[in-house]
């Protein structure tokens, strides 16, 4: 169309194009003023200083330049360089060096030789294979990696980072929120200014530093320090390993090895490795190899079998008993224990201290004359003493039946009618026909007397104070021994423990168990109540049953999220590659001979390719009825239709000659038309010039003959 209206004077070609200008003073080198901005094969290039230099590339609008083949720049000052093979730039002062790769906004730079890296936005960078930036100033220079949103970094290998300044600077690392960092490989830091420093590690939620290989941390502001391996912490304000975290030299300050801790619960702490802490400032802090207390005394601390010494660091529901800073807590819903290492309830408690209440203590007495020493301790003798009475000294002493009789052996008096009494080691005194000798009940001994026989015998209801000896043991005969001191409780004692006692033993282990337990007034242990995700549960099994059965959800979602960010990915390089070819689709200009289109694209992201058919009809110059459909090679497809009309203002269309309100294109054969029937009156009105002329030469011919002849 263009040949053909340069072929009409000037003042045609005005009336037959419109709303089509450049307005420019630039006429000087490299201007493409002289329409020079073209050099590749098959090249274009339309604009101001717009150059074309790679074949079949495109150059459209201010300042563009393409080196690459079938590189296109449009817009404001883009470039596509040598190594931009079908890449795009659109928009303004976008850069691209890689081949395959798109750059759509306002100076964004794929800047290395790389392949089908994207960058969509304002400032982005992207300097790594299969890349994608998309936002504001976003920096992504690994492999496969994405960085979407405001300042953004993903700068290693499969990492990404979504959201606001975040950053991922190791292999397979995601940093999605504002301001977090995942430090290390594999790491992941969701949510907001929270650091993934270790290895495999997991910062979720809020203000989390993690720096040990293989922990994780959900809440807001925990610590885990570098050291410490494989911690696992669900809480707020948690420290483990390390009391402060420096974000400047990305180091952790007060640093302790705590590998394998487990915190759950705001504020809960863990000082050894291994430890456990439940619930809400729950400390554990009791490391393995510590020895159980044994009432009998004795010495497990080289057990191996785990029953008396732990192999393990310590559970801990609570904190240590520190006055008012104290945490105690009960463990409800205990079943009775079977095994040796199982915990046992108040029920068994209880059980013990109704059997040690009815033991039976025994003591035997003889006049045997083989002198012996015997201890009663209770709940431990099982064979009974004997308590010997032997008479000496002029005093006979004889049992029958457990009754002591005392008497006074003739032979001894050493005078007729007198005898002396000596009582425990005292002075003797002379005892005369006309004394009278008494008696009187003692500490557990009541005296009687039958005509001339005295009986001494052990009161029914003895009363004992202080320390009780006895060979075999002692029958309380079923009745309580009531005021027992307290025993002395250590490792070598063997005293017995009093009703206290067991009370505070029971008090000290609600305590340790935490979540509600405590010691009822008769000794039972009430059960706890653990709170997990709005569930009771009254057994420390139960509980961290469900603690164990909530992480496995957990780390299901987790595992859940990266399959479905790999679906994702496949379907946007699929979704890419369709509308790729899609795009491929361009109907050519009207002609009324050939109303009729038919189109062929290829379009391909990444690692995955479509083809696509499309079809275009005119139904006239200004409407045009099109369709088009792509198909992957996975079998995926899309498709399109669409109507166009080319439209305009009533007034111009109505200033231009009726003939040509058809279209430009339309106006073209009209003009054909005309300027044939141009040709074949200028033809017939030269061969009626010619004729005329002829007539005029014989005329004046004729004319010149009569002047003469006259």
């Amino acid at each position: 169309m263009l040949g053909l209206a340069l072929m009409q004077p000037a003042t045609t070609f005005a009336d037959t194009i419109h709303y089509y200008s450049v307005k420019s003073d630039k006429t000087g080198a490299g201007s493409n003023h002289d329409n020079d901005g073209a050099t590749g094969d098959d090249s274009l290039a339309v604009g101001v200083k717009s150059k074309a230099a790679g074949r079949a590339s495109s150059a459209v609008g201010y300042g563009n330049e393409v080196s690459g083949k079938y590189g296109v720049a449009l817009g404001r000052e883009n470039k596509v360089f040598d190594h931009g093979e079908s890449s795009n730039a659109i928009g303004s002062r976008n850069e691209i060096h890689g081949k395959l790769s798109n750059a759509i906004g306002r100076g964004n730079a794929i800047t290395e030789d790389i392949e089908s890296g994207t960058a969509i936005g304002i400032s982005n960078t992207v300097s790594g294979t299969y890349a994608n930036a998309v936002g504001y100033r976003n920096k992504v220079l690994g492999k496969s990696s994405s960085a979407v949103g405001y300042y953004n970094e993903a700068t290693e290998n499969s990492s990404n980072a979504f959201g606001s300044d975040n950053k991922a600077s190791k292999i397979m690392s995601s940093a999605f929120g504002s301001s977090n960092n995942a430090l290390g490989d594999m790491s992941n830091a969701f949510g907001a200014f929270n650091a993934a420093v270790g290895r495999h590690s997991s910062a979720f939620g809020s203000n989390n530093k993690v720096g040990g290989e293989s922990s994780h941390a959900f809440g807001e502001g925990n610590i885990v320090g570098s050291t410490s391996k494989n911690v696992l912490i669900l809480g707020n304000n948690v420290k483990i390993g390390a009391t402060r975290y420096s974000s400047s030299q990305n180091t952790f300050d007060g640093e302790s090895d705590v590998s394998g801790a487990v915190a759950l619960g705001n504020e809960a702490g863990v000082a050894v490795q291994g430890g456990v802490a439940l619930g809400e400032k729950s400390v554990a802090d009791r490391g393995k190899g510590t020895v159980g207390y044994d009432a009998s005394g004795a010495d497990h601390s080289n057990d191996t079998d785990g029953v008396w010494k732990a192999t393990a660091s310590a559970v801990s529901v609570g904190a240590p008993v520190r006055g008012a800073a104290s945490v105690t807590r009960q463990i409800t819903g205990v079943a009775a224990g079977s095994a040796d290492t199982d915990a046992v309830n108040v029920a068994q408690l209880r059980q013990i201290a109704a059997a040690s209440g009815a033991a039976t203590y025994r003591f035997t007495l003889s006049d045997s004359a083989t002198p012996s020493a015997h201890t009663v301790t209770l709940g431990q003798n099982t064979t009974p003493p004997d308590i010997k009475f032997v008479g000496t000294g002029g005093i006979t002493a004889a049992v029958a039946g457990g009754v002591v009789t005392i008497g006074i052996d003739p032979a001894s008096l050493g005078q007729p009618g007198t005898w002396n009494l000596q009582t425990d080691g005292g002075a003797s005194v002379p005892v005369g026909t006309g004394n009278t000798v008494k008696f009187k009940n003692g500490d557990n001994i009541e005296i009687t007397r039958t005509d001339r026989e005295v009986t001494v015998a052990v009161a029914k209801n003895p009363t004992f104070k202080g320390k009780v000896t006895a060979k075999e043991g002692f029958d309380a005969a079923g009745h309580k021994v009531e005021r027992v001191g307290a025993g002395e409780v250590s490792q070598a004692s063997a005293d017995a423990v009093n009703g206290s006692q067991l009370w505070g033993l029971t008090d000290r282990i609600a305590g340790y168990l935490g979540g509600g337990a405590k010691a009822g007034a008769d000794g039972t242990l009430l059960q706890p109540t653990y709170k997990i995700r709005g569930s009771g549960y009254h057994s420390v099994g139960d509980a961290l049953s469900a603690v164990d059965s909530e992480l496995g959800k957990l780390y299901g979602n987790f595992g859940s999220v990266y399959e479905q960010m790999g679906e994702l990915r496949s379907d946007v390089k699929n979704v890419g590659a369709l509308s790729s070819a899609l795009s491929a689709l361009k109907p050519i200009q009207y002609d009324p001979v050939k109303p009729s289109q038919i189109m062929a694209g290829f379009g391909n992201y990444r690692d995955k390719w479509a083809l696509a058919l499309g079809v275009a009809h005119y139904v006239r110059e200004d409407f045009m009825v099109h369709a088009g459909v792509s198909v992957s090679n996975h079998g995926e497809s899309m498709a399109n239709a669409g109507l166009t009309w080319r439209i305009g203002s009533r007034e111009d269309a109505e200033a231009i000659p009726a003939r040509y309100r058809k279209g430009p294109i339309g106006s073209v054969y009209v003009m054909q038309k005309e300027n044939a029937e141009l040709q074949a009156r200028v033809a017939s009105q030269a061969h009626e010039i010619a004729e005329m002329k002829e007539r005029m030469a014989e005329l004046e011919r004729l004319l010149r003959a009569s002047v003469k002849f006259r």
